[in-house]
């Protein structure tokens, strides 16, 4: 006769201290965005699971700055800056410069880099100096398999 295997899930869910109690800000983003993304999606998918038993291990530095998020007094730079309009947070992107500015062994590489630039979102290629046309070039004709 078999016997049925127990098996216990343990989530122990950990971040360092990351506030600063005495500026009152938290120095890195990842308490909000884990609380965001993991720390109430996992128990919240267990509910369409109700036989799933499961426990969940909270540090006490993580539910004392989670408490500090829920109560507003205390401030986050990173998620501070999510709430401004978009106008304030973005730079526009600088225009790619003409084709005849650009340096370059020789005509070819530059047309090859001007065209990657531009067709990719101002995507620099190497370290200050143009790759030759021949790395660029099949970057930018090879065909896309995602085009409908």
């Amino acid at each position: 006769m078999t016997r049925p295997l127990h098996v216990a899930f343990v989530w122990h869910m950990h971040q360092p201290y990351y506030k600063d109690d005495l500026q009152h800000t938290f120095l890195l983003p990842w308490v909000r965005l884990r609380c965001a993304k993991d720390y109430y999606k996992m128990p919240a998918l267990l509910d369409d699971y109700p036989a799933i038993k499961q426990t969940f291990n909270l540090v006490p530095a993580l539910v004392a700055q989670v408490a500090d998020y829920v109560d507003g007094q205390d401030t986050d730079d990173r998620g501070a800056r999510l709430h401004r309009p978009l106008d304030d947070r973005v730079e526009p992107a600088p225009p790619c410069p003409p084709v005849s500015t650009l340096p370059g062994p020789h005509p070819q590489a530059r047309t090859g880099l001007a065209t990657h630039r531009r067709r990719h979102g101002e995507i620099v290629l190497g370290r200050g100096a143009p790759r030759p046309a021949g790395m660029v070039q099949p970057l930018v004709d090879r065909p896309r398999s995602h085009q409908r």
